[in-house]
């Protein structure tokens, strides 16, 4: 039996909680994951106390904390997870499940999930699939951070 692929892991995962948080409350704010050299996945979310958030705020903040737990632990991928209304055309906009995954060596892929609310209340959801990809990475930078700050 071979290792798992830790960003293999790490999609299914966050897609697999994503899934659950919509299907019992029908949206869910931003949360991310960290996988291990083990290939533990660990949730990572921020408490919004009931409060209105501004969403690009949050993903700064959620994003600040998961670049200080990669500094501390021996982290080989993390991504953060958003559901977004995608725009596909001028006048059409879908639910997604958005991705943003990076690896240690700096390199990231967003990637999509599209899926649709039904009217018995169900929800079916599309392949996750590759939007785009770079080597600018936002969480695995050099930082002058250290355990001790």
């Amino acid at each position: 039996m071979g290792e798992a692929d830790p960003f293999e892991t790490l999609v299914t995962s966050l897609t697999g909680m994503a899934k659950h948080l919509l299907v019992e409350n029908g949206e869910f704010e931003p949360f991310g994951g960290v996988v291990d050299t083990t290939g533990k996945v660990t949730y990572v979310a921020l408490d919004t106390k009931d409060e209105a958030v501004d969403t690009v705020e949050f993903c700064k903040s959620l994003s600040e904390l998961l670049r200080k737990m990669v500094i501390e632990e021996d982290s080989t991928f993390v991504g953060i997870c958003r559901d977004v209304r995608y725009k596909v055309s001028v006048d059409e906009k879908l639910d997604a499940i958005e991705f943003r995954i990076e690896d240690r060596s700096g390199t990231w892929q967003t990637l999509l999930a599209f899926y649709e609310k039904q009217i018995d209340g169900t929800i079916e959801f599309g392949e996750v699939a590759e939007l785009e990809h770079g080597d600018s990475p936002e969480i695995f930078v050099q930082t002058n951070y250290s355990p001790e700050d």
